[in-house]
């Protein structure tokens, strides 16, 4: 038996008080079971630092780095592992002002295993533990 995956959808926004936009990554369980979808939000400086791995994923999902507008109404699906990937980043980066540490954690995610992303990832997205977690995973990334 496999174990079930997760749809990942990954919307355009614009963010009030905002110059550009903002992504917003969904993640919804393929069986509910009670669990709610998982979601997170980047935009600004934290967004640029990050959209190369962002077009990668559009990439392997088949679209076009040009979609990638303020234009686009529709989300765009993308791959579980990429979803993930991008969640974890996401949740990572948010909060940071310093690029040098941005793309310290870019590079380690680049550089990190499936499953060691997918580890992070639910440590990071969800419980009550969350927000330590995700201080956790920015200081083993950043190497601080």
């Amino acid at each position: 038996m496999s174990s079930p995956t997760r749809e990942f959808s990954l919307e355009v926004v614009k963010p009030q008080g905002i110059e550009g936009y903002g992504l917003t990554l969904t993640g919804r369980p393929q069986y509910r079971n009670g669990t709610t979808d998982i979601s997170v939000s980047i935009w600004g400086r934290s967004l640029q630092s990050v959209v190369d791995h962002v077009l990668a994923a559009l990439k392997r999902a088949g679209y076009s780095p040009a979609d990638l507008s303020t234009r686009r109404k529709k989300p765009f699906l993308i791959r579980e592992e990429d979803g993930v990937r991008l969640g974890l980043l996401f949740h990572a980066v948010k909060p940071l002002h310093k690029s040098s540490r941005i793309e310290a954690i870019s590079q380690a995610l680049r550089s990190m295993e499936p499953e060691e992303v997918f580890y992070w990832f639910s440590k990071c997205s969800t419980g009550p533990d969350a927000g330590r977690a995700r201080r956790a995973f920015r200081l083993l990334a950043a190497e601080e």
